[in-house]
């Protein structure tokens, strides 16, 4: 009897139950194969095939395929984009697309509560309730944990949505921490502006957008991301003169097939 694809994982003996994803990058590719039913299979033929280096070359998705079996491969031959692990080690496997590495996320863990119940019962004394309390120390963490994780791009910024929290505390916070912010509207530029937030520190993203919040954006020297070309001509009338800096949303369209793309460099 022939054996499935369940069985040749099972074989494998990879333990993923601790893992929330895997990336898998070149310069030229990005796949996320999360570890969720119907992609739990690939997780662990990607982890087994990587082996301790992390790496996929001809040989490792070769390997990949043959876990995969014929008849996998053949259904996704017919509907390019349906298995997109499966379609990357065929590109790897005859040299279409370069070795890639392999990262394991891994589930976070689960988070505690930073302050006892003795020092609620102390504080619901002093603060009438309800009230929000943020933890500044676990902010300060995750950013750094963020900046850390982006150390390979020169220059990284990090734009913080104040629609998120529009509190001026965090806003302060994280403008000490080195982040930009992200605006949506007018009462959100204002506040950016009154926490000391300034020309390119400000990304202004904003839809059904109104001449005054473009005249704001532009006072302040924000970086103003448009959502649709015809937004050109509004822009410019409603300043102008368009900036010497300006972002576009972009959406790939039916370029984009799955999770799997390659960028197209020139």
């Amino acid at each position: 009897m022939k054996d499935s694809l369940v069985d040749r994982v099972t074989h494998l003996k990879v333990n993923s139950e601790d893992i929330y994803k895997i990336e898998v990058n070149s310069d030229d590719i990005n796949l996320e194969i999360p570890n969720i039913p119907g992609k739990q299979n690939s997780v662990k033929i990607y982890i087994h095939i990587a082996g301790p280096d992390q790496k996929i070359n001809k040989v490792e998705a070769q390997q990949g395929l043959e876990i995969y079996g014929d008849e996998l491969r053949d259904e996704a031959r017919k509907e390019r984009g349906k298995h997109s692990a499966i379609d990357l080690l065929e590109d790897i496997a005859v040299g279409k697309s370069k070795a890639v590495s392999v990262k394991i996320i891994k589930q976070l863990t689960a988070k505690t509560i930073p302050f006892t119940k003795a020092q609620i019962e102390k504080i619901i004394k002093q603060y009438p309730t309800p009230f929000h309390i943020y933890d500044e120390k676990g902010i300060i963490k995750s950013s750094n944990t963020l900046y850390k994780s982006f150390e390979w791009s020169d220059g990284f910024k990090n734009f913080y949505a104040v629609k998120a929290l529009p509190n001026p505390a965090i806003l302060k916070l994280v403008k000490s921490l080195g982040m930009g912010v992200d605006c949506s509207s007018l009462a959100e530029l204002i506040l950016a502006e009154k926490n000391g937030f300034k020309g390119e520190d400000i990304m202004f993203t904003s839809n059904d957008t109104s001449t005054t919040e473009f005249v704001k954006a532009r006072e302040l020297g924000a970086i103003i991301n448009l959502d649709d070309t015809t937004h050109i001509e509004f822009l410019e009338n409603a300043v102008s003169e368009l900036p010497e800096l300006i972002c576009f949303r972009f959406n790939p369209g039916s370029e984009r097939t799955g999770n799997y793309w390659q960028s197209i460099r020139s």
